[in-house]
Order: structure tokens, then C-alpha cells, then sequence
């Protein structure tokens, strides 16, 4: 994704309206998320043959959902950090939630015990969560005008590619792992 940046004044315009994902007047961020219709640990059990694996497919179920959420924000950053070149980017909130979500997929994995078959795809998930990790340090200490800027922002578009690729593999319908997720779609702007 290298090219050339927007000008910093229509940069910067750029920059705000698309760090808001929703207009000042919307409500949708302020109302709670719909309830999901999961499989619950026995369904799972059941179709993954075992409690240990239903167990597994539960508490892994959190973990892939944070990652998917993680890698949506981080690739949301890094088309604004392109788009408007702003060297101040790293002092988002949004980069602040993005730290905060990739501690607790963390502390999530490392409680994360996968049975015997099942370890591959707990490595999977965190080999996603460790190039998050590299993704979010990348991007605070990228900047668009230093020496070798456009090699260093492609490395971390590459990155953002594998953290999903990684990811996707782990998708696993019989546990509700899915890689798309509407519950927290935007449709409450007015319908625009």
C-alpha cells in the first residue's frame, strides 16, 4: 500500500472524519451488543467430539473473536496512518484500545489449554496475536516521512495480511469461530 500521501490539510480533514466511525449523532456505539446465538459447550463437545475440545472451542472462541476485532482496528489505523501521513497517529485512543485489547488476548492465551489435536490451532492463534503485537509497535514508530518509510509501512501491510490469513485458519463454524461478523455492523447512521 505505498503511493503517495494526501495533502496534509485534506489529510488532516481526512484523518478526523474517518477516525470516527460513526456520525456525532448516532446512537449505535452507545447501545449494548445483540446476543449472540452461539453454540453453547455441549453443542461444541458434541461436535468436536469431546469436552475438552468443547471446553476448548468455548474459551478459544474469545480469543479468535478479539483477534478478529483486533485485526479489523489495526488495518482501519494503518489505511488512516497511510491516508494522512499524521506523525502524531501513535496518540490515537483508538491505537490506546488497540494496546488494551492485544494485552487481554494475551493474558487470554496464555490461560488457553488446547488438548493434545487441538494444539496447532492454539499456536495459530497466537502466531495472529504475536503479529498483531509487531503490527501495533510498527505502526507507533512508523512515520510516513522518515528514511525508508514506504518499505516499513508495506512490511506491516504484509503483516496485517499474514495476522489474518493466520487467523482465518482457525475459523471453525462448529465452535461459532467465524471470520464475519455483522452484530456490530453500523446500519443505525440513517441507513447511508
Amino acid at each position: 500500500m505505498s503511493g503517495h500521501p494526501i495533502s496534509r490539510p485534506q489529510g488532516a480533514a481526512l484523518f478526523e472524519r474517518l477516525a470516527v466511525l460513526h456520525r456525532p449523532d448516532c446512537t449505535a456505539p452507545m447501545q449494548p451488543p445483540p446476543a449472540e446465538s452461539l453454540p453453547d459447550e455441549g453443542e461444541i463437545a458434541r461436535a468436536l467430539a469431546s469436552d475438552a475440545a468443547g471446553r476448548y472451542g468455548i474459551a478459544a472462541r474469545a480469543v479468535f473473536n478479539d483477534l478478529r476485532r483486533l485485526v479489523g482496528q489495526l488495518a482501519g489505523l494503518l489505511i488512516l496512518a497511510r491516508l494522512t501521513s499524521r506523525p502524531d497517529h501513535a496518540g490515537l485512543p483508538e491505537v490506546k484500545a488497540c494496546r488494551e485489547r492485544e494485552a487481554e488476548i494475551a493474558a487470554q492465551l496464555a490461560a488457553l489449554v488446547a488438548p493434545g489435536p487441538l494444539g496447532p490451532h492454539r499456536d495459530r492463534l497466537a502466531e495472529s496475536a504475536g503479529l498483531c503485537r509487531a503490527i501495533l509497535d510498527g505502526l507507533v514508530a512508523w512515520r510516513a516521512d522518515a528514511p525508508g518509510g514506504d518499505a516499513t509501512f508495506d512490511a506491516l501491510n504484509a503483516q496485517i495480511r499474514r495476522a489474518y490469513a493466520v487467523l482465518e485458519t482457525c475459523a471453525e463454524t462448529r465452535a461459532g469461530l467465524q471470520m464475519i461478523d455483522f452484530s456490530h455492523a453500523c446500519c443505525a447512521c440513517g441507513g447511508h
